[in-house]
């Protein structure tokens, strides 16, 4: 299942260019902290689109691009189960952006059941994230998750994990994946 993911930069080049050049790619999977004008091209694309808002996104531009928000429920897609989780930890005072605080997000996540992928703007918390700064803190509750069920991946965004730091890394047999404007990703490969 090749995905092309997108997450809080424009894509590097046109995504009808990336798609041309990937005709293999199954779904488009975006990860927050982006607008319409960065992916108005998805108007034009075909394929499944899921995401999940982050926390400078403005939460109206899924509907006019035809992506499914994945935010606290679960799809299933291709024979695989998929849950969504969007914005970060709660760092201003805003009643509009996706932002939680940790206990907002572990009432959020209490009763989810087992799946193969998350998708998700923040990261589990402990990886690829900043924990002395609570905007780029990972969830705590999804770490909880992640323990527990052993989902297959997490794609994230919004964090910045240091140049030549892993961009995926592992909690027991969960493959995390953290993207930064766009990456092709083989899953289940």
């Amino acid at each position: 299942m090749k995905v092309f993911c997108i997450a809080d930069r424009p894509p590097q080049q046109s995504i009808s260019q990336t798609l041309k050049e990937n005709p293999d790619v199954c779904a488009v999977f975006t990860l927050g902290d982006l607008d319409y004008f960065m992916l108005r091209e998805l108007e034009n694309v075909h394929l499944p689109k899921f995401g999940v808002y982050g926390n400078h996104c403005s939460k109206t531009y899924f509907p006019d691009l035809g992506i499914e928000n994945l935010h606290g429920k679960i799809v299933e897609f291709q024979g695989k189960t998929m849950l969504g989780i969007e914005g970060c930890e709660r760092y201003k005072d805003d009643p509009h952006a996706a932002l939680y605080t940790q206990e907002e997000m572990f009432e959020i996540m209490k009763d989810f059941p087992r799946v193969d992928i998350v998708i998700t703007h923040a990261p589990p918390f402990g990886v690829h994230d900043d924990p002395n700064e609570t905007a780029h803190r990972g969830w705590k509750a999804l770490r909880e998750y992640v323990e527990k069920y052993q989902p297959d991946y997490v794609l994230h965004g919004h964090t910045y994990p240091s140049k030549g730091e892993v961009v995926v890394d592992m909690i027991g047999a969960t493959k995390v994946i953290y993207v930064y404007q766009d990456k092709i990703i083989d899953l289940f490969d």
